[in-house]
């Protein structure tokens, strides 16, 4: 799954220099555009995020495109779902409830077999009582065409902090985001409410579980101290036994400073990766050096976990992580949780170093691997001086 603003993908018109979403079957090679009407035509303003069921059919995307579905009157970005089978997309936020409602829905996740949605919403009509006025975290069933709020605190009041950039396990059961809300956490919390948002509290990474109704803490270091996480780099295995995240440390600052993984209170330290087993609640750090120094020398982001539990992939700027890392730039690297090594896998087919930066990587339930990347020396015949996705398999 990938957005692109090419015009030369697909056959049919791709949207005069609109981004679009797409999926590319790896056996076939040819892109299928998804973010189209079901008669074909491209969305008319830009689409993003997409994300695609377990059996590759259902594509989800958020779009602010208004000729994708006849139900879709307004210019706020909206979840959309495409049926790579029939072809049809329809809209999957409903219409505004009431004349004058708006708020913009995104960033969706969906379960393995189609059935669940997750995204986030500033709208306030989705479910009755909805007034904080934040972005919340919601969970569509399309079989039962109903709508849950997940995000808010343990006692199942509302949150005055925002929740947002969902994430799903496969079966659906625990919903993933990032979060400023108050007790969520199993464990002590060690900021009082008074603090309000202005501290690190919004940055944490909390989960539902759809089977028991509880809201609880997913990200914490080895120590016991809560992970401070970055928009959308966490996930959990399919399984939901695992949870994976970049996670930041925080000091204070004199004056304050303001960063984008803090806010005027705190500034951040690099981020690392961490895996924490929720059934046995141990936390193991993953980006460990090569050379035996105590942390990776820069930052590390996007880590997803292979369907088997075994492989861990992310990207990162440090470069201690394997030996000969001498590109200054950002790699991809494969960790692998039973031996403990950790390999870059964004090199050139001979094996040496790539010249640009690559990231942002997925690993699939057959060890397939994709990311993104700057460089023109992955594949023969890259001459189009632009950023590309690429995929291969882990041996």
């Amino acid at each position: 799954m990938f957005t692109s603003d090419a015009a030369d993908l697909v056959s049919s018109a791709a949207g005069d220099g609109v981004s679009q979403a797409y999926a590319r079957p790896l056996r076939s090679g040819k892109p299928e555009r998804v973010s189209q009407s079901s008669d074909g035509a491209p969305g008319d303003a830009p689409s993003q995020n997409p994300a695609v069921s377990g059996d590759g059919r259902y594509v989800v995307f958020d779009s602010a495109s208004s000729n994708l579905d006849p139900r879709d009157a307004n210019s706020d970005e909206d979840v959309f779902v495409h049926d790579r089978v029939t072809g049809r997309t329809s809209l999957l936020t409903p219409p505004p409830a009431a004349a004058g409602a708006s708020g913009n829905s995104g960033h969706a996740a969906i379960s393995a077999d189609g059935r669940y949605v997750a995204f986030q919403s500033s709208r306030e009509d989705l479910v009755p009582g909805d007034t904080n006025g934040r972005v919340d975290v919601f969970v569509q069933d399309r079989w039962a065409h109903t709508i849950k709020k997940v995000s808010g605190r343990q006692d199942g009041s509302q949150s005055v902090d925002a929740s947002s950039g969902p994430t799903m396990s496969a079966d659906g059961n625990l919903i993933g985001f990032r979060t400023g809300a108050r007790n969520v956490s199993d464990r002590p919390d060690p900021e009082p409410e008074s603090a309000g948002p202005t501290t690190y509290r919004s940055h944490m990474f909390a989960y539902f579980n759809m089977r028991t109704g509880k809201l609880a803490q997913a990200g914490y270091t080895p120590d016991g101290t809560m992970a401070v996480v970055l928009y959308d780099d966490y996930a959990f295995s399919p399984d939901g036994r695992y949870a994976v995240y970049a996670a930041a440390g925080l000091i204070p600052t004199s004056p304050p400073e303001a960063s984008r993984a803090s806010c005027t209170l705190f500034k951040r330290y690099k981020t690392d990766i961490y895996v924490r087993d929720l059934k046995t609640n141990t936390v193991r750090l993953i980006t460990t050096p090569v050379d035996g120094t105590a942390t990776a020398n820069s930052d590390s982001v996007h880590p997803r976990i292979s369907g088997d539990n075994r492989t861990v992939v992310f990207s990162s700027k440090a470069s201690n992580l394997v030996p000969g890392d001498t590109n200054g730039q950002s790699d991809v690297f494969a960790h692998d949780l039973r031996t403990g090594s950790t390999r870059r896998i964004s090199v050139r087919p001979d094996g040496g170093q790539l010249t640009e930066a690559s990231y942002t990587p997925v690993i699939g339930w057959n060890r397939t691997v994709g990311f993104t990347s700057d460089s023109a020396d992955l594949v023969a015949g890259d001459t189009n001086a632009s950023s590309d996705v690429f995929a291969g398999r882990l041996g």
